[in-house]
């Protein structure tokens, strides 16, 4: 992710505001997105998306003093699709498609998205497995 003097918690709100406008802009509902640390029940669902982010690590991305000092910090980002097994793969192309788009369109300002894959896990319990991740 790009240089920025936002917080940890700046950085993931602002993240998931974006993640949030582009979901519900491609007609989908955030009632199936399931957050960090934040309760969630799947049972009654055929499909959901979990969306993580993982700070991992940190460094000085400019030079100065002070507030001058810009910090890059590297984030995980990794949204899990389920999708109940046993029902195709054709719900599960479609919302990772969906996740896709957001990492490789969505621009916010000091955030850059960088790596972006996605990786069929398969069997997960009684859930098929997408993970979109960048």
């Amino acid at each position: 992710m790009g240089a920025s003097t936002r917080t940890p918690a700046q950085f993931r709100d602002d993240l998931r505001t974006a993640f949030a406008t582009a979901w519900t802009t491609a007609g989908e509902d955030l009632a199936i997105v399931a957050w960090d640390n934040l309760d969630f029940d799947s049972k009654n669902l055929d499909a959901y998306v979990f969306f993580g982010l993982a700070h991992v690590t940190g460094s000085q991305a400019s030079l100065g003093t002070g507030s001058d000092i810009q910090i890059r910090r590297n984030v995980v980002a990794a949204a899990q699709v389920f999708v109940k097994h046993n029902t195709g793969q054709a719900e599960a192309d479609r919302l990772a498609e969906i996740l896709l788009d957001f990492f490789e369109s969505t621009k916010i300002a000091g955030i850059r998205f960088r790596d972006m894959g996605l990786t069929e896990a398969g069997r997960s319990n009684q859930w098929f497995e997408v993970v979109v991740n960048c």
